[in-house]
């Protein structure tokens, strides 16, 4: 049996970047089949919600996991969101009216052979809404975010848009789940966003990485305006392969790259000053 194990030191690290010296709290979740963690988040009203993928037959088919934990990482409640065919849950955001939004992809609804998937549930667990972006290829969301103005916004990658191979994207929503706008960014090889983040409604930080002419795949990490005006790019190019997690610690006054489960402090001159 494999079960879903999370490892969480005083505080969920990343939520809010910061390890505490207490001694962890360790739980397992999980049934039969192998279930995984892709994120995990505090709440408004307190706990922690978890996103994830849970193994739902033996002929390996997948449904989107959602659990609920208090502050103690008790079970609330738990959910299995998808469709009877591969369905995988990587991102999850709350929003100001306490609701939930999933992204992940699945092969069970769309138009192409894999598709973003967008849930939206309430604060039990029901769907509120479900939408799937994409066009007749494979697409992929990785991370989702919410703004101030209530819309959603998801990175992932897309093989149906763009100029390359597969191009990183970015997708913005509203409320409702209704595409407002959607951007795709990369070369002609293979290049993806796994990670996003939001800073005073300004300014998008987006962690990924870019395929080069040599084969490798080194971290990539963006800051631009709303309107996709860059204020700088990175290319860590001494890095061959990577994935990039970008977080900010709970007093937002200082933020993270996690290349390689290495954590590396990002320089307050690249996300401050006239930047943000």
């Amino acid at each position: 049996m494999k079960s879903l194990i999370f490892f969480l030191i005083s505080y969920v690290m990343i939520s809010i970047g910061v390890i505490a010296q207490d001694t962890a709290i360790v739980r397992t979740y999980g049934g039969e089949y192998g279930e995984e963690a892709s994120q995990i988040i505090e709440c408004a009203e307190g706990g922690y919600i978890v996103v994830g993928t849970t193994g739902s037959d033996v002929q390996n088919n997948s449904n989107i996991y959602v659990l609920r934990m208090s502050n103690d990482l008790n079970c609330m409640w738990n959910k299995v969101l998808g469709t009877s065919q591969i369905d995988r849950g990587f991102g999850i955001t709350q929003d100001s009216e306490g609701n939930f939004v999933i992204c992940g992809y699945t092969n069970g609804l769309g138009a192409g052979g894999y598709d973003a998937i967008v849930i939206k549930i309430n604060a039990v667990g029901d769907i509120i809404w479900q939408k799937t972006f994409g066009g007749e290829d494979w697409d992929f969301a990785s991370k989702i975010q919410t703004d101030s103005n209530s819309d959603y916004l998801f990175c992932g990658s897309t093989y149906s848009f763009g100029s390359g191979d597969r191009d990183a994207w970015l997708v913005r929503m509203d409320s409702d789940g209704n595409m407002i706008e959607q951007r795709t960014f990369g070369d002609i090889g293979d290049d993806a966003f796994t990670s996003l983040l939001i800073f005073n409604d300004t300014t998008y930080c987006l962690g990924g990485y870019s395929e080069q002419e040599d084969g490798n795949s080194p971290p990539w990490v963006i800051s631009m305006n709303v309107n996709a005006v860059y204020y700088w790019e990175k290319l860590f190019t001494h890095i061959r392969m990577a994935s990039v997690i970008l977080w900010q610690n709970q007093l937002m006054e200082h933020y993270y790259l996690l290349v390689n489960m290495l954590l590396q402090p990002m320089q307050k001159m690249l996300l401050s000053e006239n930047i943000i």
